[in-house]
């Protein structure tokens, strides 16, 4: 009576709503209606009328049926599993993969189970798995295990993924976040790892599949010289952490990074082994990308999730000094330069006494990449990094005109790494063709303990910018302090204009 029930539910669900696959095995089948493809000697349909598993020995197995559902869609699955969880025991469902084969496949898939007993969304690519919502730890933990599992998925890639186990009257939200690396897919798809002992304990029951298959793939251009630059990179980790690299994509448009090579030089100067950005994987217009050897250890170390943060995991590395190496990144050929520059240790703010497991970030992704000056310690209220997401030490170049043609973004500062106001930012702005400065800071009693620039030629209008360190590379006492900005122009065209501004450097 059950799914005689649910079956005239279904026939009569709205039209703009009609599944694109529903199968409640009320047919007593899987070979039709729809039709399932995949190690089908492993399944069966019980006497319940669910599709049982009956795999002899342990292994891997799953079925696959036609579906193209991934804007505005929906999908929902009945899982019972008669047996602990576990890293061999689980169930997955394949919420759309572009082919049959779960072990080499571009796919978005639901785990249930695994080592922390959970429910989870994974993006697949290749050989490569990434958690991209990490559900609620030891919930899955009970025996047996009765769960419905609901994703869903709008045209823009915001992802939600629900849970209610037998017990619960309402979805449990496990989380959300926004994905774009798959964007369409020909097959929905279950399957089941299971043990010696294991092989008749999993179940499936009432498939629904909603919504509309990509009408045309979207197509990403692939970025050109200008387009992404380096952006952060922490080289000194300890064992609990990976090293990264991260790069910002400074256009308009969203690009297809994949391939994309990056590499260290030898010091001979020449290329590295080439790390390849793995198939899939897009920059949105002004956002971050990090690359590392496990993207899960590092949203672990940061506290940090998919939603927040784009991480890739490469299928390999080059292992960056500790003490200063030249990063370069270059396109899918591996001849043309988007990026370099050489780090060092010694760009590390001051009060960093232990860099290690430090990141440094660019102050602006715009700011020229081989400049010392471009860079500061990430900040501590971060942990000291910021995978995938706009740095701690980001600050915006522009400044508030002034009458004058030197002004300061703020008066005072607090060089002390915690993320606000670390940074003393000089602004200017000129009219003259090969306008020239000298910058310097004083002290309160007319010690110069700071050369900023030394006839530096300008362009029409930027910023330069004071760390509160002296000469030495120590920090500078708190107190009052002068900056001493001398404009002129080598040409002789106007005469030198001198100015001279209060900088007052505090400790909080």
């Amino acid at each position: 009576m059950q799914k005689t029930s649910q079956l005239l539910m279904f026939l009569f669900l709205p039209l703009f709503c009609v599944a694109q696959v529903q199968d409640n095995f009320s047919d007593g089948n899987f070979t039709e209606n729809p039709t399932w493809t995949g190690t089908t000697d492993n399944f069966w349909v019980n006497n319940e009328l669910r599709l049982q598993s009956r795999a002899v020995d342990a292994s891997v197995s799953y079925l696959f049926t036609p579906s193209q559902s991934i804007d505005d869609a929906m999908w929902e699955t009945d899982v019972i599993v008669n047996y602990p969880t576990s890293a061999s025991n689980y169930a997955c469902i394949y919420l759309i993969s572009n082919i049959i084969n779960p072990d080499s496949c571009a796919a978005y898939y639901v785990q249930i189970g695994g080592t922390n007993d959970e429910v989870s969304l994974f993006a697949q690519h290749g050989t490569k798995k990434t958690k991209i919502i990490d559900g609620q730890d030891k919930r899955t933990d009970i025996n047996p295990l009765i769960i419905s599992i609901k994703v869903t998925r709008d045209t823009e890639g915001n992802l939600q993924l629900f849970s209610k186990k037998a017990d619960e009257n309402d979805y449990f939200l496990e989380g959300e976040t926004n994905d774009i690396s798959v964007i369409h897919g020909n097959y929905f798809g279950l399957l089941y790892s299971n043990t010696k002992t294991t092989g008749n304990f999993y179940a499936f029951d009432n498939v629904n599949v909603t919504g509309e298959k990509a009408l045309e793939p979207k197509v990403y251009r692939k970025p050109q010289y200008g387009d992404i630059v380096w952006n952060e990179v922490m080289f000194n980790v300890s064992d609990n952490t990976v090293e990264y690299v991260e790069i910002a994509n400074l256009s308009a448009d969203t690009l297809d990074v994949s391939g994309v090579k990056f590499t260290v030089l030898k010091t001979d100067g020449s290329y590295n082994t080439f790390v390849n950005i793995p198939y899939a994987s897009y920059l949105l217009p002004n956002s971050y990308a990090a690359f590392c050897t496990d993207a899960n250890l590092l949203y672990d170390y940061f506290g940090i999730s998919a939603a927040t943060s784009t991480i890739y995991s490469v299928a390999r590395w080059n292992t960056l000094n500790n003490e200063e190496a030249t990063l370069t990144l270059l396109d899918e050929d591996g001849t043309n330069e988007f990026d370099s520059f050489s780090y060092s240790s010694k760009w590390h703010h001051p009060l960093v006494n232990n860099v290690k497991n430090v990141s440094l970030e660019k102050i602006n992704p715009s700011m020229p990449s081989q400049s010392a000056s471009s860079w500061h310690s990430a900040a501590s209220q971060v942990q000291y990094g910021t995978p995938g997401y706009m740095n701690s030490q980001f600050r915006e170049i522009a400044g508030s005109q002034s009458e004058n043609r030197v002004w300061l973004a703020t008066e005072h500062f607090s060089p002390d790494n915690d993320g606000f106001n670390d940074l003393c930012y000089i602004h200017y702005a000129t009219e003259l063709a090969g306008a020239t400065a000298n910058a310097a800071i004083f002290d309160a009693v007319g010690n110069r303990i700071k050369q900023l620039c030394d006839r530096v030629l300008l362009s029409a209008d930027g910023y330069m910018v004071w760390d509160g360190t002296k000469t030495n590379g120590k920090l500078a006492n708190p107190g009052v302090y002068v900056l001493y900005f001398q404009l002129f122009n080598v040409n002789g065209d106007s005469k030198t204009q001198e100015i001279k501004l209060p900088v007052v450097l505090t400790m909080r």
